[in-house]
């Protein structure tokens, strides 16, 4: 029997762990990437964890993401290798999810009114959001990943609890929104917007919350989000390489003020853009 690895990194700007195929376990933070790579050029894999079933073959990464909401605690990752379709290898470890201290923010009340077929939105974007493994399947994922501006300025950070005051029956309730799930940029209105990475644009269309929004599938179900938008510079279905101008920042939707909110989901989970970009090469200091 061929001896196949399939290896496991923890991308996370604190916690790197060496290639040790003796550890059971590892650790990660909400918001955090995993990637694993298979070293046989010859067979293909499989990684099941946190309810999700991964696929990659030969050759490329396999990217997993912990949602900034995972609730802390230890989970088995089985991992499968396969060579010539054949069952070869499977190993079952666990992952040790961290809970990730975010800041909070206290909040005037928003201003926005009730959104009218906000469900309807709600469905078309969960639908570009599975448009890429379900379309466009042999979008190869590429490591190689840029920042989505020339010059990045977080003015709210991933993660951020936000929360604020309303008034119910002349008494002060205390609102708190689900965490930020992504990051808000620093953006004057009309400002570039580049694509972080090669891939194929599965939306850009205008919507109440999120203003115009493009998102860009990069495989391995890997899909990047960019918000309150002035204009479109790509259309549905085109393929974008990576750096690429895809529109132009301003402050549509529920948006106080120009800037660019940027977002990375990898089969559903919300993880730190900026952590993924880094650890990908991107230079976003």
């Amino acid at each position: 029997m061929k001896k196949i690895l399939m290896t496991l990194c923890v991308l996370s700007p604190t916690l790197m762990f060496p290639q040790d195929q003796d550890k059971t376990a590892y650790l990660a933070l909400q918001g955090d990437t995993l990637m694993f790579a298979l070293e046989s050029h010859q067979c293909t894999g499989k990684i099941e964890v946190f309810g999700k079933t991964y696929e990659c073959t030969s050759g490329y990464r396999l990217i997993i993401g912990v949602d900034v909401a995972q609730k802390p605690g230890t989970y088995p990752v089985t991992r499968k290798v396969f060579y010539d379709n054949t069952p070869q290898e499977e190993i079952v470890r666990t992952i040790q999810v961290q809970e990730r201290h975010f800041p909070e923010k206290q909040m005037k009340p928003p201003r926005f009114s009730p959104v009218k077929n906000r469900d309807l939105e709600i469905i078309e974007i969960n639908v570009a959001l599975t448009e890429g493994e379900r379309k466009y399947f042999f979008q190869n994922f590429s490591s190689l990943f840029v920042a989505p501006l020339d010059a990045i300025t977080v003015t709210d950070e991933f993660g951020t609890k936000r929360s604020y005051t309303v008034w119910q029956k002349k008494k002060p309730v205390l609102v708190t929104s689900p965490p930020h799930r992504g990051v808000d940029l620093r953006a004057d209105s009309g400002t570039p917007v580049r694509a972080a990475g090669n891939g194929i644009v599965v939306c850009a269309s205008r919507f109440s919350l999120e203003g115009n929004m493009v998102i860009v599938y990069h495989g391995s179900g890997v899909y990047s989000l960019y918000m309150h938008l002035k204009e479109f510079k790509v259309h549905h279905g085109e393929s974008v390489s990576l750096g690429k101008i895809i529109a132009l920042s301003d402050n549509t939707g529920a948006s106080a003020g120009p800037h660019l909110h940027f977002a990375v989901k990898i089969k559903g989970a919300n993880v730190d853009p900026l952590y993924f970009l880094r650890k990908l090469g991107a230079k976003v200091d």
